[in-house]
């Protein structure tokens, strides 16, 4: 053998041995990714509903009760009542809580914050005589807040039922906070 073909051996030989060692090549072809096994994947069939029936409970597992989530606009979201009083207390953790999450974009209510001064498009005035609290049912202040709603992420993340609730209280006490409903419709004239 000439010194090109020992090289060549060599090199084979030394390849040849690195995959015969080598785990890749123990596992083949047995050793299939992981991704395309049979197993069920997550989120890969719909779960099916809670038998009817159950009530949901607060336990050491679980301590956060289930809510039930409406869609923002719909008939139940628009009349959900706020079930916190309006005591000094709630208004407080209210404000507490619009300092927190909600002034970086919304201000003051009537003047927009750091956020939109910064270019950020679409922020909501919310208080004031344009603002749209006045629009807005409590139910629909809650959803919004809970679920997000356009550019605005959702905060039930970061706030549970009692400082949502309440931070809609502290929104009701901003200038033209109140909801006012619309008017009902004309009542339609009977052809002649």
């Amino acid at each position: 053998m000439n010194s090109a073909t020992r090289t060549t051996a060599r090199v084979v030989g030394v390849f040849g041995f690195l995959a015969l060692t080598s785990t890749v090549a123990f596992g083949l072809p047995w050793d299939v990714d992981m991704a395309d096994a049979q197993t069920v994947k997550a989120y890969e069939y719909r779960m099916s509903p809670l038998p009817e029936g159950v009530v949901p409970h607060d336990s050491m597992l679980n301590p956060t009760p289930f809510v039930e989530n409406y869609a923002l606009g719909s008939a139940e979201g628009k009349a959900l009542i706020n079930p916190v009083p309006s005591g000094a207390e709630h208004l407080a953790l209210g404000k507490k809580m619009y300092d927190t999450y909600c002034t970086p974009c919304h201000g003051d209510g009537q003047q927009l914050g750091k956020v939109s001064e910064a270019g950020y498009p679409g922020i909501a005035i919310l208080a004031g005589g344009t603002g749209r609290l006045q629009k807005l049912t409590d139910g629909d202040l809650y959803l919004t807040v809970r679920n997000g709603r356009g550019l605005m992420p959702a905060y039930s993340w970061a706030m549970n039922d009692t400082e949502m609730w309440s931070l809609v209280r502290h929104l009701r006490t901003l200038p033209n906070g109140a909801y006012v409903p619309p008017p009902p419709p004309a009542p339609e004239e009977a052809p002649q």
